[in-house]
């Protein structure tokens, strides 16, 4: 199956926040699920190695967190499953049980493609650039040592906020970085703050 487009993925991601009750971070996926598809159940349970379980049958849903999930990773992983929902089942493409790891090193082949996908779903739904814009105060490219141990903090500070692993944090610190070039935080002149 192949991986889709990126554009494609930002672009559902953004559609299904905006049900959000607000943007604020962290978003609350289980509250935008519960408005968007009020019949999909969410609970925990024991799933052994696998982070998240989609179940489908006869177009209805549950969705299952591994109990030994943290509140930060109860959030990834419904936000991974969210895309398995839109993308696949809503689609009538599953119809089964689909398990999942999230955010792991997958390989480079063809069937890992969805789970990369759900993966950068997921980091999109909960981190939307438009929200962590107003949460940057730093430029967030390193000129000096100095300034790779504040990027280093406020990443952790912002991961925290956003209830997000760090890596998920700088995957998308770069990728704002890498489509803002011109951003300049308020209050920031050469970058010296104000």
């Amino acid at each position: 199956m192949a991986t889709t487009e990126l554009h494609e993925i930002e672009k559902e991601a953004q559609r299904v926040v905006r049900k959000a009750p607000n943007l604020d971070p962290p978003i609350q996926v289980e509250e935008i699920i519960k408005v968007s598809w009020p019949k999909v159940h969410i609970g925990a349970a024991d799933l052994g190695d696998y982070h998240g379980a989609l179940v489908t049958e006869g177009g209805r849903a549950a969705m299952y967190v591994s109990q030994k999930a943290s509140t930060e990773h109860r959030n990834l992983i419904l936000a991974h499953l969210t895309w398995h929902w839109v993308r696949h089942a809503l689609r009538g493409q599953i119809d089964i049980t689909r398990q999942c790891l999230v955010h792991v090193t997958r390989p480079e082949e063809p069937q890992a493609a969805p789970e990369r996908d759900a993966d950068v779903f997921a980091a999109e739904l909960l981190v939307p650039l438009e929200v962590l814009e107003k949460y940057i105060d730093f430029l967030p490219e390193a000129q000096s040592e100095n300034d790779k141990k504040i990027i280093a903090g406020r990443t952790v500070d912002l991961a925290r906020r956003f209830a997000v692993p760090v890596e998920v944090m700088k995957a998308r610190l770069t990728l704002f970085s890498a489509r803002r070039r011109s951003f300049k935080p308020k209050g920031w002149t050469d970058k010296k703050p104000i």
